[in-house]
C-alpha cells in the first residue's frame, strides 16, 4: 500500500471529501444570494459568483437576502436581445430556489433584473471521463474572499481513506496505486 501525503497551504485545515460518484452522475451545484445582496456596495453578490460545472449537471440558486432576485441569462453590456432567452427565474423571494439544468457547454453570463450589478457566470465543460474525477471549491472555507479551487483527479485503484493531522496541517491519503491530481 502506498501513502500519499499532501501539505495544506492554508492557516486552517480543510478536510476534503472524495465522493465515490461516476464521473458521469448529474450533480447539483449551489449558488447562494446573500443577505444585503441588493445593495450595490455589498462585497459579494453570488457565493460563488463563478462556478465551473459538467454538461448535463444543475445549478441551484437559493435567495437568502430580504429582496426578491431573478437569475437571468445574458450580460446587459454585451447583447441585450439574448437576455433571458436561455433561462429566466423571473422573480423569487427570499427563502425561495431557481434551478436550472445546463445541458450544452460553454460560458453563460447571468445577472439579477432588479440589482443588474449583480453579475455571475457558469462555465460548463464537456462531462469527464470515468477516471477522471473532480471535486470543486477546495479550500474556499478557509480563503478570506471565499474563493477555493477545483482539483481534478484520476485514480487507477481505489482511494481507501484521508486523515487529518491537525497539528501539521496535513492530509494523507492512504491508496491502493497512484493517484494524479490537478488543480484547475
Amino acid at each position: 500500500m502506498r501513502k500519499l501525503l499532501l501539505v495544506a497551504v492554508v492557516a486552517t485545515i480543510f478536510v476534503l471529501q472524495i465522493a465515490e460518484n461516476n464521473a458521469y452522475a448529474i450533480k447539483t451545484h449551489t449558488v447562494k444570494i446573500p443577505t444585503g445582496a441588493a445593495d450595490p456596495n455589498a462585497p459579494f453578490f453570488w457565493d460563488p459568483a463563478e462556478l465551473t460545472i459538467q454538461q448535463s449537471d444543475f445549478v441551484e440558486w437559493g435567495n437568502g437576502d430580504t429582496e426578491a432576485h431573478t437569475v437571468t441569462s445574458g450580460n446587459l453590456s454585451v447583447d441585450t436581445e439574448d437576455v433571458g432567452t436561455i433561462f429566466d427565474s423571473g422573480l423569487f423571494g427570499p427563502g425561495k430556489f431557481f434551478k436550472y439544468q445546463f445541458t450544452e457547454t460553454g460560458t453563460f453570463d447571468y445577472f439579477c433584473t432588479e440589482h443588474t450589478w449583480m453579475i455571475g457566470k457558469v462555465n460548463v465543460v464537456a462531462a469527464l471521463t470515468p477516471d477522471i474525477k473532480i471535486i470543486h471549491n477546495v479550500g474556499s472555507e478557509v480563503d478570506e474572499t471565499g474563493d477555493g479551487f477545483d482539483v481534478q483527479y484520476m485514480l487507477n485503484k481505489k482511494l481507501q481513506s484521508a486523515s487529518v493531522d491537525t497539528a501539521r496541517k496535513t492530509v494523507t491519503f492512504v491508496l491502493e496505486a497512484s493517484l494524479m491530481i490537478h488543480l484547475l
